[in-house]
């Protein structure tokens, strides 16, 4: 649930400055020229594109810094791996981590 909060707040952070947003929109058909026509308006949006291209079209824009993209590919990849079915063990003091990362360093970073 928490990357699930860090992620909805990105795509308002994104969507919050039309410069931010411009540079996004400029930098998605860079990232990925295969998705040429794909421009950004509204939160529905951003359905076009999945939560990892997010984050690379973030990067590709420099809306942010390397750490702060680091942060996003690791949370996103525990949040897959506990996500879905596998023989993966998930402690509590591994959520706290993410939790913390993603609440300190995106949420409250990203205003």
């Amino acid at each position: 649930m928490s990357w699930n909060l860090a992620f909805d707040h990105l795509l308002r952070w994104i969507l919050a400055d039309t410069i931010r947003l411009a540079d996004f929109n400029a930098a998605i058909p860079r990232r990925f020229p295969k998705k040429v026509g794909i421009s950004v308006s509204s939160i529905d949006h951003f359905e076009e594109l999945k939560e990892a291209e997010v984050v690379d079209v973030c990067q590709n824009a420099s809306l942010f810094s390397k750490n702060t993209t680091e942060i996003l590919r690791e949370k996103l990849k525990k949040r897959n791996l506990a996500a879905h079915p596998s023989q993966v063990a998930i402690q509590q003091s591994q959520a706290d981590d993410v939790i913390t990362d993603l609440i300190n360093n995106v949420v409250l970073a990203l205003v």
